[in-house]
Order: C-alpha cells, then structure tokens, then sequence
C-alpha cells in the first residue's frame, strides 16, 4: 500500500510557519479544518488496510476473443464509509483503461463485473489490479496494487484442415468397411470431374445427366500413426542470426498454431499421433483421444530458443520413439538444408513417407487475401527445394509456405 499526502504536509508546514510568525483567530480554525483532514485520512488508511477484495475469472481455459467475466467481490469490515476507485487490470486493453467509482459502507459487501477478451493465444495476464482512495480536494491519496495468483491459457481457433496425406495401412476404428482397405467403397465423400482413372472409379449416371465425366472418391479405412515433428528453435547453420531472432519469435506463434490445427485435425479422424517439440526444452508425448485441451494446454506452453542445445531431427531418431513402416512423418520447421538431408533419409527409413513443411515467415490466414510481395527462400533452403522432384520420388516431400499462402494450400501442395 502507497500513501501520497505532499498537499497535507504543505499546507500543514505552511499554516505552522504564518501561525507562528502572525497568529490570529483564522489561523487557528484553519489548523482545527486541517487536523480534522489528518484525522480523516489516519481513519481511512485504517479502514483501507481492512478492506479485502477477492477476484475470479469465469474461465482460465478459453479461446481467442471468447468472452470471459472478471468478477470482484469485496468486503468492507470497518465502521467507516469509503469511496473507492477501482482499474481492473494493468495489462489489459479493454480493461486498464476503465476505473469506476465503488462506494462502500461501513461493515458491508458486495461485487463488481466487467467482461472481456483476449485477442491472441498463448499464456495471458489479467495483470494486477489497482484500488484507490483520493480525498476530494486531492490532499492525499491511498493507492494498492493487488496481485493475485493467475493461470490462463488462450487457445487459437482452430479451423479445421484437410489433410489425407498419411500412408494407408492399418484399420482406423467407426469406418463403414469391416476390413482394411486402402479406400472404403461404403464412404462415398464426393464426386469430382474425372482424371485418368479406374472405369469402375466412375459416377455413371451422375456422368450421363452432366453430359461430363464424373468419378466417385471415397473415405479411407485405414491410417497408419503420424508423427509430428515440431522444430520452434533459430536455425544455427545460417547466417545474420540477428535478423533470424526477430523472424524466429513471430514464426514461433505461427509453427504453435499449425501443429495445433494439425492435432486437432488428426485426432478428430481418430489417427494415431505423436508430437516431439524442439524448442527451450525438448517435449514428446503420444497425444490422447479423450484429453485434447489437455495436449493442447501442454503444446501451447512451448517455447522457443535462439540457442538450441538439441537438433530436432537428431533428438528424434535418438529418442528410441517407435516408428512404424506405415507411418508418417510430418516436419513443421522454418529451415532445412541439404546438412539435414542424412537425417531425413535415415527418418524416412523407419516409415512410409516423409513430410517437410516449412514456412519461417508465418503463412497467410484463409479469410484474408493474398498480396503480389512475398518474401524471398533462403539460399541454402532453396538449394534442398531443388531436390524435391528427387527426393519426392523417394517419399520424401519438401514443400516452402510463403508468408502470402495459406497452411491449407501449402499442404494441399504435398503429394498424396
């Protein structure tokens, strides 16, 4: 707790000096009016000192720009009234710019809302809260700060992605087909125009009433697990780290968002996932199909690093993680270069398929359109590029997201 009484004190010291130099009768009722402010402001530092305010969130678990209730409850167990000014939050756009005026009597309680939203996921702070006390003609002041204990964790919107780009080998449960197959003829998704395959792939009558050949795609009845490989660290072989720093931090937000749409995706068509972080600190574990918000929570904790003390593809194929041959594997990084290469093909060894998505500039949200300027590929990135014809014939896809394509189209872009 803060006091400020400088205005009291000055006119206390002042009115002491002119009583002592010319003492008269008006000096003396306005010694009594300012011993009756001192008095008045010993009563209320008391009465402040006693007060005590709790405050809650509705919900430490929320999504971006969701709405959430901040409530107060406070209690006053003096026998004095007090006029108190309360901000809300010290961090908080929508809220630290609000202060209302809580008048409360002697031995009485009562509560407080506001509502609010916060506009970007990761960890957040409602910060600290202010209450005041201020006499009327600014003679003193009483000020607290009141820190409580907070946990909230703002998840992004996930919109949904299409991905099928897993290999097909092994049953995934609630499929129509009792079998395995690599596609369930009973799960008709949708009829597409026809491009050179299979005549039994093809829609008949639908074909003979658009005068247009048309084929059937169906839904897949088997997946094999997909392991995400999430890499939130600068690169170390490149160079002007500095600059690399700055696009690390915002690539940071944009590699958390993809791996979280990806997991949310991937568990929502029941495949089996897996997710190594690299970032501070190393982070592996097989995600849950009954917890997401829990796998989700632990994701979005992570944290990046300009000095890696790990190589995410090394860590990988150290960790002893089991890898099927039908599985696939899925890299979201912002670099890789031909130094890697060994470590993908050795990767690519223990699977099916290899994915590597790369996008160290972020990408472009789906409701937003594309501008003509995008930035440029690293040179040593664009050397392993040149190679993705080669290396797409061994099951081993590169692909490079500019900052003006979105993640859907980026992965659209992967062969199947």
């Amino acid at each position: 707790m803060k006091t400020q009484s400088r205005l009291l004190q000055g006119l206390t010291i002042g009115t002491l000096i002119v009583a002592v130099l010319a003492f008269s009768e008006y000096i003396l009722l306005f010694l009594l009016l300012l011993l009756i402010f001192w008095v008045d402001f010993a009563f209320k530092r008391r009465a402040f000192q006693q007060i005590r305010i709790k405050r809650s969130l509705s919900t430490s678990r929320l999504f971006e720009n969701e709405p959430y209730e901040l409530q107060f409850e406070w209690e006053n167990p003096s026998p004095f009234y007090l006029n108190l000014k309360l901000r809300p939050s010290t961090c908080q756009p929508d809220l630290s710019n609000k202060e209302d005026l809580v008048i409360m009597k002697p031995k009485s309680k009562g509560k407080l809302s506001y509502t609010g939203a916060f506009t970007q996921y990761g960890k957040a702070s409602i910060g600290n809260s202010v209450v005041s006390c201020e006499h009327p003609l600014g003679l003193f002041n009483i000020r607290q700060h009141l820190n409580f204990e907070e946990d909230i964790h703002v998840f992004p919107h996930l919109s949904p992605l299409i991905f099928n780009k897993e290999a097909l080998k092994i049953p995934l449960p609630g499929k129509k087909a009792p079998f395995a197959l690599m596609e369930d003829a009973a799960d008709l998704i949708k009829v597409r125009p026809y491009e050179r395959e299979p005549w039994n792939r093809i829609h008949w009558k639908i074909s003979a009433k658009l005068d247009q050949w048309m084929s059937k795609e169906f839904g897949f009845s088997a997946s094999g697990a997909v392991h995400i490989l999430l890499d939130l660290n600068r690169p170390e072989r490149i160079y002007a780290k500095d600059i690399w720093s700055i696009f690390r931090k915002r690539y940071e937000r944009y590699a958390l968002l993809a791996a979280a749409r990806l997991l949310w995706t991937l568990r929502d068509e029941k495949v089996p996932t897996s997710l190594t972080c690299m970032g501070a600190e190393p982070f592996q574990q097989s995600i849950s199909v009954g917890d997401p918000v829990r796998d989700l929570e632990q994701l979005m904790l992570q944290q990046g690093t300009d000095h890696p003390e790990f190589d995410l593809l090394g860590y990988f194929l150290s960790s002893g993680f089991v890898i099927q041959p039908s599985d696939t594997v899925v890299i979201l990084s912002m670099h890789l270069d031909r130094e890697q290469l060994p470590q993908l093909i050795d990767i690519r060894g223990h699977c099916a398929k290899v994915m590597a998505i790369l996008f160290p500039y972020g990408f472009r949200e789906e409701e937003r359109l594309p501008r003509d300027v995008s930035m440029d590929v690293h040179p040593l990135t664009k050397e392993l590029l040149n190679m993705a014809t080669e290396l797409s014939e061994h099951r081993i896809h590169v692909h490079f997201i500019t900052d003006q394509a979105s993640l859907q189209e980026g992965i659209h872009a992967l062969p199947s």
